[in-house]
């Protein structure tokens, strides 16, 4: 069984729209030799955009279960703790405390640290003194994405 050049089937499935007979005629027998010749026929053929469809179709429905699952979760989440707002969160003052706390998430296994924001926060929990600005801008933006990904907050 020969495979099907794609390319040359739809080059000659195009000409069957020529304003002449006798050319769009001479692209469907090409057309079925084509089909022929790789021991298939049409219902063959064209059998994969069905199963497109039908697999189209699930993606639809499992993207939309999902999206049904995230709110789901956003919910729960809010009632574990109400208010959680990322937004409205203000440093504690106590860098050292909340990168402690950020550090202890993960340990509980409740957030998962790349490397970066895991080297910050044990970096400013052992500062000596007050970290910089830099610093501190980095792990009050840690406590806001973990916030919004938990609505846990850092204790006062």
């Amino acid at each position: 069984m020969a495979l099907i050049d794609p390319e040359r089937l739809a080059k000659l499935l195009e000409m069957t729209r020529s304003p002449h007979a006798a050319e769009a005629l001479t692209a469907i027998s090409r057309a079925n030799e084509v089909v022929l010749s790789a021991g298939l026929t049409w219902k063959k053929v064209v059998e994969p955009v069905d199963e497109l469809r039908i697999a189209a179709d699930t993606v639809r429905q499992l993207i939309a279960e999902n999206e049904a699952l995230k709110t789901q979760i956003a919910e729960l989440l809010g009632q574990r703790r109400p208010g959680g707002s990322a937004d409205d969160w203000r440093s504690t003052g106590n860098p050292a405390a909340e990168a402690a706390w950020v550090l202890g998430l993960q340990a509980a296994g409740i957030i998962t640290l790349i490397d970066r924001d895991r080297n910050l926060a044990a970096a400013i929990q052992h500062w000596p003194g007050q970290p910089g600005q830099p610093q501190c801008d980095g792990l009050a933006e840690m406590v806001r994405r973990i916030i919004a990904e938990t609505g846990e907050k850092p204790p006062p």
